[in-house]
């Protein structure tokens, strides 16, 4: 008897969830048009005010920019250097680093402008003691004082990096995205990013300075602007 009473308050429910109503299902649609076009409503809102937050974050580092114009940095005294250490103290100031705050100079904020990039005087110092102790490395294995020859083969690679950064004909983006390219760890191969700077210049020049040419594992535009590919990436586009 229970049973049937279980069933007899169960059965009404269920026919009535079951039965067709059109009447339903016009109010069903009525209320997903509106949660669309409130999810549409909220996303117009979100652009927006992320579009608001970016022009008042780029007014402010405009002002910024504007009330503290880059300055060159004073250079080093090399008088008291020998030759070698004298060269390698040269290249060093013709790299051009810049700072904001010239008065309060800290390793943070004085930098060397690779492209649209900025390779801090920090992350400079962390990559010529990377050198360094692969110098002292490659002079222990040897069992010779290989110190010279490391800070004149240095001096070459700043000097050839410089003479990059400098050249207006190589597009901001090549310069970065070599100084990229030839980053490993902590230790920044110099002369391997002039290389490919200059050799990603001379490969988009032979085509017009059109499309795209590809450096190490990626591939850059020619025109200076424009994303970054993965060179596999590139190949499968029909970039390369």
């Amino acid at each position: 008897m229970n049973t049937i009473r279980v069933f007899s308050v169960l059965l009404p429910l269920l026919l009535t969830a079951c039965a067709w109503d059109p009447g339903g299902f016009k109010t069903q649609e009525k209320w997903l048009a509106q949660k669309k076009e409130e999810q549409i409503n909220n996303k117009r809102k979100a652009a927006e005010t992320k579009a608001i937050r970016e022009a008042n974050e780029d007014k402010i580092e405009a002002q910024f920019k504007a009330s503290h114009p880059e300055a060159p940095i004073g250079d080093m005294d090399i008088s008291k250097f020998n030759n070698v250490q004298g060269k390698f103290g040269t290249a060093l100031n013709n790299l051009g680093f810049v700072t904001r705050y010239p008065n309060k100079q800290t390793s943070d904020n004085v930098y060397l402008k690779v492209g649209s990039n900025d390779l801090t005087l920090r992350r400079f110092q962390i990559a010529l003691e990377e050198y360094a102790k692969e110098c002292r490395r490659v002079s222990a294995y040897n069992n010779t004082d290989y110190t010279n020859l490391c800070i004149s083969k240095l001096t070459k690679a700043l000097n050839d990096f410089s003479a990059v950064l400098k050249n207006r004909r190589i597009p901001n983006k090549t310069k970065a995205v070599a100084l990229d390219e030839a980053t490993f760890g902590n230790f920044i191969d110099f002369e391997h990013a002039a290389k490919l700077a200059i050799m990603h210049t001379k490969l988009c020049q032979q085509q017009g300075s059109q499309g795209y040419v590809g450096m190490l594992s990626v591939a850059a535009p020619c025109i200076g602007r424009g994303d970054v590919y993965s060179i596999v990436a590139a190949e499968k586009m029909g970039l390369l």
